[in-house]
């Protein structure tokens, strides 16, 4: 219903998250262990998070915040649940949240039909092992060894 990112400074979680999409995906994100001689980097690392989501189209209406944190400081955290509550908020006003939960249903569906029809090709082929030893040595193409089987 929330996705929210954490993240550390100076781990390149800035660049990792961006790289892997995930950034784009969060719906807030907290910079963490922004206490100690760490508090300043935290701080920066959220700079630069922030700066990185203006690359993302936003959801209308609603802006990812970026949020220092620490639970040792006991820092951060009020507000952290400050703005995972206005998010649900706005996701049920907007309809975010049944979208997204219709979306989840489909991939259950999907998945679980992919595994139980994976695991009857599996019990019902008796070549099944043979192409898979094949495929790890190398011998047959893995799209070939698909093909093969179906």
């Amino acid at each position: 219903d929330h996705f929210l990112l954490l993240a550390l400074s100076g781990a390149g979680d800035e660049l990792q998250g961006i790289k892997r999409g995930i950034l784009e995906a969060a719906d807030s994100v907290a910079v963490t262990k922004a206490d100690g001689t760490n508090a300043d980097a935290a701080r920066n690392a959220a700079a630069r998070l922030k700066g990185a989501l203006g690359l993302f189209p936003p959801e209308e209406g609603w802006s990812v915040p970026v949020l220092v944190t620490s639970a040792v400081d006991e820092t951060g955290l009020d507000e952290l649940w400050e703005a995972i509550t206005a998010h649900s908020n706005h996701a049920r006003r907007t309809g975010l949240w049944e979208s997204r939960r219709a979306e989840q249903r489909v991939r259950w569906f999907r998945d679980e039909l992919l595994a139980r029809r994976s695991d009857e090709l599996m019990r019902s082929v008796d070549e099944f092992d043979d192409v898979v030893q094949a495929v790890r040595e190398g011998s047959i193409h893995p799209f070939a060894a698909v093909e093969r089987l179906v």
